[in-house]
C-alpha cells in the first residue's frame, strides 16, 4: 500500500510540475520518467481524475 502511494504522489508531481513550468519535455527529464509515459498519466488523469 505504501509503495501504491509513492507511485501516486511521483505521478501527480511530474503532472504539477509540468504544469508549473509549461514545459513536458523539461518535467519529465526532471522527474526521470519518459515524454510517452507523462502523456499516458496525462490521458488517464483526464479521463479518470485522481482514482487509481
Amino acid at each position: 500500500m505504501e509503495v501504491e502511494k509513492d507511485l501516486l504522489k511521483i505521478r501527480l508531481d511530474l503532472l504539477n510540475l509540468a504544469k508549473e513550468i509549461k514545459n513536458v519535455s523539461e518535467a519529465c527529464r526532471i522527474m526521470g520518467i519518459s515524454r510517452q509515459h507523462y502523456y499516458s498519466l496525462f490521458k488517464a488523469y483526464q479521463e479518470k481524475g485522481l482514482r487509481d
